[in-house]
């Protein structure tokens, strides 16, 4: 109600000196070294507005920098001595060209109330909630309680969906323990490469063997946001499915990225490749659904691997081209793609051809078959299908035919034919990952769009993290999906024998576990863990009060990054050797100083300084938005309150003690 204060008078940093009677005196007027624990540095802001009315804020900072008492000084001040009282009217907007009417802006706690609700509410609706709970305008105190409009709630609807995704995703990443980044692109476009430790390894261990392997396959999907989401997914060759008895699919590396250019493909796979140890070299096999620009790109990182086609996916194409061709009806399009295809005890196809020659073979004498069929159905004198089928034939014999499928290592049928290569692991990942993203917002699912770092917390850690709960399960006899496959049925852990083991050595048999290669599990190698001394469980330490819930008031980061911020948080404080004091010989720097420990430094630890309400930490996160972990759990051994510790605007309660000059 005070208007705008445009006019500057004073913008000053003096230094003071505080006798024994609190009596102060200007040692400068200006910024110099402090040379006493009572010299102290004092920051002026006078501004004025058009009627004369000053506003003056004092703030005063001893040693380190730090504020006395966490206070201020607000003073207003009438220019004119001989007037007791100000009048003046409110000015309008500053953007304002025609508009004569007063600006109240609305209160800061009233917009944040209002940024909080559109993010779940419609604006109309937060627009009457605000206002019936301001009193409306026969019952509000002052205007700031009151929404401007409706735009005005529309306009923070549109502004919440404009997150910087980038940053989002890449503070979440720093604060986990574990990468989950492989890499990350820039330029010329928005490309993350997403991928975990265990997903490289079995891309190592089962898609490069000579005695048990199966190709990987990669499909491009979409349906989660404005972005394509490309996953890698495997064969986990160590399990078996209790439904069907085959290797179940797990989900490996994952990109997100905008578009399918040969060039953004290349640059995953060698992600992949760079995190994944001989993958490159031994890669034996991988399977596409045929786009051109990844099987190529896959096809120049892995130069010994065979790539294979999809055969339904090819089926699919030939459908769309008898479709194009005018033959409709499926009777009509059954001879052709019997003719291509085969049919299981029936007939053999041309693609039932095991060498190059036989596939020439088999092509040449189906083309009279084909041709006089075109013709009888459409009456086109020049046909057109078998061509179709001929101009493929190099990609046929190169990823299709039974030689093909053979060397890339696709096991046999009774008969000893390669069994045919599909997209069925990529498709089924797929569908796992839309349903776990229409377990979150239990909507359709071509309705919601996801963040990126929504894709990665909440649809994508958690379908890995399913599977490998169900991996350990598997291990001692427990999972409702899995069981161990022969070749690893022999480090099965009976359930009693689970259970006696710590939770420290669960961990050490299932890392051993993962890292067993394909030739050490034929030859029947045991896992053996570390003795480790048996001890009571301990209580869990939680925080003194609800992090997620202080944050979440005076933090901008989202929700989401908060909440993994606070896990990690109390995972840390848990650990009791993970936050120690450092050592002080005391003398001019007396603040406590803590040691944390932390995987992603290079020194294994960052440092947390103590001051006396707050705490702040070295590391990269705490520099950029003043929240970390590792100062979280510091403040709370010291008991310091929290909020103050995070270096963020807090109430001013008092003034400062009056300074004369």
């Amino acid at each position: 109600m005070n208007g705008s204060y445009s006019h500057t008078l004073r913008i000053a940093s003096w230094t003071i000196e505080i006798d024994e009677n609190k009596e102060g005196n200007v040692i400068a007027k200006k910024k110099i070294e402090l040379r006493s624990s009572n010299q102290y540095h004092i920051y002026v802001h006078s501004t004025k507005n058009i009627s004369g009315l000053c506003r003056s804020i004092f703030i005063m900072r001893g040693e380190g920098g730090h504020v006395i008492n966490d206070q201020c000084l607000l003073q207003y001040t009438i220019q004119d001595k001989n007037c007791d009282k100000v009048s003046f009217n409110v000015p309008t907007h500053g953007n304002s060209k025609k508009s004569s009417k007063p600006f109240y802006p609305v209160k800061k706690s009233t917009i944040e109330a209002f940024k909080k609700e559109v993010t779940t509410k419609s604006p109309s609706v937060v627009y009457i909630n605000a206002s019936a709970a301001a009193g409306g305008i026969m019952g509000a105190r002052e205007p700031g309680d009151l929404p401007r409009s409706r735009q005005q709630m529309y306009d923070l609807k549109y502004k919440s969906k404009k997150t910087d995704e980038v940053d989002e995703l890449l503070q979440y990443s720093k604060h986990k323990e574990e990468s989950i980044i492989l890499e990350h692109h820039d330029v010329p476009e928005d490309l993350w490469v997403l991928g975990k430790k265990h997903m490289t390894s079995d891309l190592s261990r089962f898609c490069t063997s000579e005695k048990l392997c199966h190709p990987f396959s990669v499909d491009p999907t979409f349906s989660f946001g404005n972005y394509e989401v490309t996953p890698f997914t495997y064969k986990h060759l160590f399990l078996k499915c209790k439904r069907t008895g085959a290797a179940p699919t797990f989900l490996g590396p994952t990109a997100i990225q905008y578009t399918k250019g040969k060039s953004i493909y290349k640059k995953i796979v060698s992600a992949v490749c760079n995190s994944a140890p001989t993958l490159a070299e031994k890669g034996k096999d991988f399977i596409t659904d045929g786009e051109d620009a990844l099987h190529s790109a896959i096809g120049e990182v892995l130069t010994h691997a065979t790539g294979l086609r999809c055969f339904r996916h090819f089926q699919q194409n030939c459908q769309d081209k008898l479709r194009k061709l005018g033959i409709q009806q499926k009777q009509h399009q059954k001879v052709f793609l019997d003719t291509v295809f085969g049919k299981q005890g029936v007939c053999q196809g041309i693609l039932h051809a095991n060498t190059k020659d036989e596939l020439q073979e088999k092509l040449t004498a189906s083309r009279e078959l084909l041709e006089t069929e075109e013709t009888r159905i459409t009456g086109r004198k020049v046909p057109q299908f078998w061509k179709y089928v001929n101009s493929h034939k190099e990609m046929i014999e190169k990823c299709m035919i039974g030689d093909a499928r053979k060397r890339a290592g696709m096991l046999c049928d009774q008969f000893g034919t390669p069994l045919r290569s599909y997209t069925n692991q990529s498709e089924s990942i797929n569908n796992k990952l839309t349903r776990q993203k229409e377990a979150i917002v239990k909507n359709d699912k071509n309705k919601v769009d996801l963040s990126k770092l929504q894709f990665t917390k909440d649809v994508w850690e958690e379908v890995d993290k399913h599977q490998q709960e169900e991996l350990q399960m598997a291990i001692c006899g427990l999972s409702t999906e899995y069981e161990l496959a022969d070749v690893v049925a022999h480090l099965a852990v009976p359930p009693e024998e689970w259970f006696e083991m710590s939770a420290v050595q669960r961990v050490e048999y299932v890392q051993k576990f993962n890292q067993m290669t394909v030739e050490e599990a034929m030859r029947e190698k045991s896992i053996t863990v570390s003795k480790a001394p048996s001890a009571k469980p301990e209580d869990v330490r939680e925080f003194s009060i609800d992090l997620n819930t202080s944050l979440q008031s005076v933090s901008a980061c989202s929700a989401g990054l908060i909440g993994t911020i606070v896990k990690e948080a109390q995972n840390l404080l848990n650990c009791n050797t993970a936050i120690q004091q450092m050592p002080s010989l005391g003398g001019a720097d007396k603040r406590k100083k803590y040691l944390v420990a932390a995987k992603t430094c290079k020194k294994g630890m960052f440092e947390c300084i103590v001051y006396r309400d707050h705490s702040t930490c070295t590391c990269q996160c705490f520099k950029y938005n003043s929240i970390c972990k590792h100062s979280l759990c510091v403040s709370e051994i010291e008991g310091i309150f929290i909020e103050r510790s995070l270096g963020l605007p807090f109430q001013i309660a008092a003034e400062l003690t009056s300074v004369k000059k």
